[in-house]
C-alpha cells in the first residue's frame, strides 16, 4: 500500500461512517424537537440518506422555479422564501393553533403542523437551496405522518408550555 493510499482509505471510511450536521440542519432538528417535547412525543433524529434526498429535491425546486411535493413515500414539508431570515418550523407549527385535538376534524388543513408533531415519525432529513434570492427548504420525515385514521394516536395535545 502506498503512502497516499494509507491516507485516503481511512478518510473514505470515515466519510462514509459519519454525517456532519450543518448549522441549518441542526437548527431545524432542534426546532422540531422543541415543539415535539411540548406535546410529549419522542425527539426526532437526523437521517443522512433522507437529508441527501431532501437536499436534491430542494435544489430541483429552486433551480426549476417550481414548488410541489415529491412523489416519495416520505412525509414532506416545504417552505419557500425570499427573506434572509426565516423560521419554517415555527411557521408550520403555528398553523396548528386552531387544531381540534379532541375530534381531529379537518386534518388536511393542518398537515404541516401535524407532521411536525406526529408521534410515530422517528427521523427527518433537511434540504435547503437558494437560487436567485429564493430559498427553498424541504424537510422529509420517516415514517411519514398524516396517515388517515391514525391522528388520535399520533397528534397529541400540549403537555407542557414554555415557548
Amino acid at each position: 500500500m502506498t503512502a497516499s493510499e494509507m491516507f485516503i482509505i481511512p478518510l473514505l471510511i470515515l466519510a462514509s461512517l459519519s454525517f456532519v450536521l450543518s448549522g441549518f440542519e441542526e437548527d431545524i432538528l432542534n426546532d422540531h424537537n422543541k415543539y415535539r417535547k411540548l406535546h410529549g412525543v419522542p425527539p426526532l433524529k437526523l437521517n443522512g440518506n433522507i437529508t441527501r434526498f431532501a437536499a436534491e429535491w430542494a435544489e430541483k425546486l429552486a433551480v426549476e422555479g417550481i414548488f410541489k411535493h415529491s412523489t416519495s413515500s416520505l412525509g414532506e414539508n416545504l417552505f419557500s422564501t425570499t427573506a434572509p431570515k426565516f423560521d419554517c418550523v415555527g411557521s408550520w407549527y403555528r398553523e396548528g393553533k386552531d387544531y381540534d385535538f379532541k375530534n381531529h376534524t379537518n386534518p388536511k388543513k393542518f398537515e404541516r403542523f401535524t407532521q411536525v408533531i406526529w408521534k410515530s415519525t422517528a427521523s427527518l432529513g433537511v434540504g435547503k437551496y437558494t437560487q436567485k434570492k429564493r430559498t427553498v427548504v424541504v424537510v422529509n420525515y420517516a415514517p411519514a405522518g398524516n396517515e388517515k385514521g391514525k391522528y388520535k394516536q399520533n397528534v397529541m395535545p400540549l403537555k407542557a408550555s414554555g415557548l
